[in-house]
């Protein structure tokens, strides 16, 4: 019996790693994996479409993940954030003052730093414009403002509540 298990065992691994075109110990068969290179990260080029296609398959599985589609001097834009992560009152404020500022007819040339300065409440906004970034700060939980056809993203980081120091006269920040 031991022989013929032998055998069998043999002729069985000999088929299996004799497949024409396929090397001995290539476990993929003749693809690799597409794994992304860190150090060549794809760049936020202005086209709105080719990022929200990007993230929905980097980001789209999740039940979490939104994307608010509005509208800023007559170009379409996009606020992604992730629902549980990020502080909704962050959000509701920032969708609140696009929705709600006048815009100049005439668009102004750095639309981003036209946001930043005079539309969006807070002022912890950063320019980002490498895809692998942004992806990271919606998944920790700050919300990207991408604007078709501008370059730099608007990421609004996540501002630390201070904690209170409640005493007989009262709350109070405590240092």
């Amino acid at each position: 019996m031991g022989g013929r298990a032998w055998l069998f065992d043999m002729v069985v691994k000999s088929f299996v790693f004799k497949i024409p075109g396929r090397k001995k110990f290539q476990p993929f068969g003749t693809r690799t994996p597409n794994v992304p290179d860190y150090r060549n990260p794809p760049h936020y080029k202005g086209d709105l479409n080719q990022v929200l296609e990007y993230f929905a398959g980097t980001l789209g599985k999740s039940d979490d993940y939104i994307v608010r589609i509005t509208e800023i001097a007559g170009r379409s834009a996009a606020c992604i954030f992730i629902t549980t992560v990020c502080d909704h009152k962050a959000v509701e404020e920032c969708l609140r003052s696009l929705q709600q500022h006048q815009f100049p007819r005439l668009s102004p040339k750095d639309v981003s730093q036209y946001l930043t300065e005079k539309v969006l409440p807070s002022s912890n906004s950063q320019y980002v414009s490498n895809l692998y970034t942004l992806r990271e700060s919606i998944t920790s939980g700050d919300l990207v403002l991408l604007v078709d056809g501008v370059v730099p993203a608007i990421v609004r980081k996540r501002q630390i509540a201070h904690t209170l120091h409640h005493s007989i006269t009262g709350p109070r920040l405590s240092t």
